[in-house]
């Protein structure tokens, strides 16, 4: 894989464009997953260079490119705490694949508990000791629970809807968050309860609770723990419409809002926070016209980092969601301005 750098037209930053496979799709993981390895030698990205998605491996300096998988099922994958292995969707359920060596191993076999399939997340602990996933079963879905060494599935969850954007608090293995879907947050005569966007899942009472409600003309979208994993971050927006948009906070408890940026004209999309929990970067959700922004949440100045446009509509193949390095000073994203999906990174 050749690297390509080049200076953004708009901004002058130095941006890397990782991947050259010009007639392939190739994509970086979720906006709230990790792609890179702890040393930052190499990033994780998918691409359906065979026909169908699989996992490659990147080395950034050289460009070398090896397939780490061939039997992904699901284009959902995030790498370990520790850095060394990236965890992902595979036939039997969670798998693990040792990014240096190639080495797979499966960590959670679904056959021993006759679900259709998992997906969402992997989202794994900040201590990485367990691994929370979906699972869709005979009339809906739940969340299962791993140790991240290897073990059995433990069902925490199960309901008739369908669920989505399961996370697991990097602060307390006992606490998940997760969606229910449909949505109904636009329903404005809806009690609080049914307009819930994010429940929260306490494994110590096996209580789940409506944790993330906006007030009637507002909804929330796309959220995410901080690194400590006292606040969960997320978009508020208007309705109807979708501007403004604020990056705001509540506690782990569901109170302390707190609005950290505000944009009246920008459709703010998906954000993430630095491993410091000092800076977000989020994109924007406006076709072929879109930027990438930095928000300082100690001083709430912001500037704009590069201009991915990417197309927005064609899901995560258009979607720019970025995510950072282990050390907080690299950025990747997706942007398919080229007319196919291609992994960039931008410096901080």
């Amino acid at each position: 894989m050749k690297i390509k750098k080049f200076r953004d037209e708009k901004t002058g930053r130095e941006v890397w464009r990782l991947t050259s496979w010009d007639d392939v799709n190739c994509v970086s993981t979720y906006f709230y997953c990790k792609a890179f390895s702890r040393d930052e030698r190499y990033i994780i990205f998918a691409s359906d260079k065979t026909g169908k998605f699989e996992l490659y491996r990147l080395e950034i300096e050289t460009g070398e490119t090896i397939q780490l998988t061939d039997n992904l099922a699901r284009l959902y994958y995030n790498v370990h705490p520790d850095g060394r292995e990236v965890y992902y969707h595979g036939d039997k359920g969670i798998h693990a694949v040792d990014i240096e060596t190639g080495e797979e191993r499966v960590v959670a076999d679904i056959s021993e508990r006759g679900w259709e399939y998992t997906y969402g997340g992997p989202s794994i602990s900040g201590d990485g000791r367990k691994v929370v996933c979906l699972y869709k079963h005979d009339g809906g879905a739940g969340i299962a629970m791993a140790d991240c060494e290897g073990s059995s599935f433990e069902d925490i969850y199960r309901c008739n809807k369908i669920l989505s954007h399961v996370q697991i608090n990097p602060g307390d293995n006992s606490i998940i968050s997760f969606v229910i879907l449909p949505d109904k947050q636009n329903i404005p005569y809806l009690p609080p309860e049914k307009r819930a966007r994010a429940w929260k899942l306490d494994l110590d009472t096996g209580e789940a609770t409506p944790f993330l409600v906006m007030p009637p003309g507002f909804r929330a979208t796309h959220e995410y723990w901080s690194p400590k994993g006292d606040r969960l971050y997320f978009h508020k927006k208007k309705v109807p419409g979708w501007t403004p948009t604020s990056i705001a906070s509540i506690s782990v408890n569901g109170d302390d809002f707190r609005e950290h940026y505000v944009s009246k004209t920008r459709k703010l999309g998906h954000s993430c926070i630095n491993p410091q929990g000092k800076i977000i970067v989020t994109d924007v959700q406006q076709p072929y016209f879109n930027e990438l922004i930095s928000i300082n949440l100690e001083t709430g100045k912001s500037q704009i980092l590069c201009w991915p446009n990417s197309s927005v509509k064609r899901g995560q193949l258009g979607h720019v969601h970025p995510s950072f390095s282990f050390s907080g000073e690299k950025v990747l994203y997706t942007s398919d301005v080229t007319g196919k999906s291609q992994v960039y990174m931008v410096y901080l």
